[in-house]
């Protein structure tokens, strides 16, 4: 038996992100920690395909503002509808490996 990952990357929020949902087992959604309005992607809808959030890049100085972009999304997504009834979407914030 062998496990196969393939790793597709979208060039940001549009249609084909939406396309590249459909195709794969599980999306990932990674969001900065500083990046303006933090609820921005709920507005676009590309949160509401995501499995999983990831606030990438939250160390140093950007930890709290991470937490908080953490802190949000989970609000956010529990008022969105998940789409299988086995999981819920997860939201976490990464550092870079030391």
């Amino acid at each position: 038996m062998y496990l196969c990952l393939c790793v597709c990357n979208g060039a940001g929020v549009g249609q084909s992100e939406f396309a590249v949902a459909d195709m794969v087992d599980m999306f990932e959604l990674l969001i900065p920690p500083a990046g303006g309005d933090e609820l921005q992607g709920i507005k676009r809808g590309i949160v509401e395909v995501a499995d999983v959030v990831v606030v990438n890049k939250s160390d140093g100085d950007l930890v709290p503002a991470a937490r908080r972009m953490q802190t949000e999304y989970t609000s956010a997504l529990k008022f969105v509808r998940p789409r299988t009834s086995h999981w819920r979407p997860q939201v976490d914030y990464k550092c870079r490996p030391q």
